[in-house]
């Protein structure tokens, strides 16, 4: 009786040491996630971090503005922007950490006690399902760190407007004679791209993008995504020197592989088998002894 009720004290401690290495991981693990925003995004849906604070960094206007949510963090859409990318850092308590370690745990130890006899088969299954368990959400928390993009940056030297050729631009049907500057880049992966003239002088120069046919004047600046396609930037000018330089920035985003979505599966999966058998089973072995026992 003695061994067996150290056995139990075991297991239970066991039980909560590895319940509480998961908490203190899972507390102390801060993600930075940095998605483009070329299209409307979900951020948190499977990471309820009780801290997310969103900053939008905007190429054009060259601003940030912060967005914090605090408490039991769902589903956050954040919206489309041209211009922007956004940057997330999650911290805190996960939410469903929380739940499915609490679940296990008090299952598991309601089931060492409640067991009047703790049998071997019992202890293994009971366990074998336990540290799995915990093992995966262990994995879960760290795939957290793979979620979003990983960022190339690319920042051109500044190109001294000076000099420039004249030569006819084909823009649609049309052809164009200016004085200008050419720059092309092949791009291969989603990137935000950047363009500006610096120490702009007004109306001496526009630029036109062409992205696969599709064109666009601006006069001093623009941003945009760019998908796996040709970029064509031209400045056109009317005179041959423009005291101004040229800038080009573009950010590559390339999405990281990351099995957060399964290993969350699993250990929802787990979570269910352990408690509707072992845990169903020994509860109503219980009720059972204990209607007996009144009659």
């Amino acid at each position: 009786m003695l061994f067996s009720k150290y056995v139990r004290l075991i297991l239970v401690v066991l039980v909560l040491a590895a319940s509480l290495v998961v908490i203190v991981e899972d507390l102390r693990e801060e993600y930075t996630w940095i998605i483009p925003l070329n299209t409307p995004r979900h951020v948190s849906s499977w990471y309820s971090k009780s801290t997310v604070t969103i900053a939008l960094v905007d190429l054009e206007s060259e601003k940030r503005s912060l967005i914090v949510y605090s408490g039991v963090v769902g589903d956050i859409i954040v919206d489309e922007c041209s211009t922007c990318y956004a940057v997330i850092v999650a911290s805190g308590l996960n939410f469903y950490v929380a739940l499915f370690t609490t679940i296990l745990t008090v299952l598991t130890v309601l089931v060492v006690y409640s067991e009047k006899k703790l049998k071997p088969l019992v202890i293994v299954l009971l366990f074998a399902l336990f540290i799995t368990a915990i093992s995966t959400l262990y994995l879960y928390i760290k795939a957290g760190e793979s979620i979003g993009y990983d960022v190339k940056e690319y920042l051109s030297e500044p190109v001294k407007l000076e000099n420039l050729t004249l030569t006819l631009i084909p823009i649609g049907d049309r052809r164009i004679l200016a004085f200008n500057y050419m720059l092309r880049d092949n791009i291969t992966k989603l990137s935000l791209v950047s363009v500006k003239i610096q120490n702009y002088e007004y109306e001496k120069a526009f630029i036109l993008v062409n992205s696969s046919g599709q064109i666009t004047l601006v006069q001093d600046k623009i941003t945009l995504y760019v998908d796996s396609r040709e970029l064509e930037v031209i400045v056109l000018s009317q005179e041959k020197n423009l005291n101004s330089t040229l800038e080009y920035y573009k950010l590559e985003f390339t999405p990281q592989q990351t099995h957060s979505q399964l290993y969350f599966t699993i250990t929802l999966i787990l979570v269910l088998l352990h408690s509707t058998t072992i845990t169903v089973k020994s509860l109503k072995r219980i009720l059972k002894e204990h209607r007996e026992i009144r009659v």
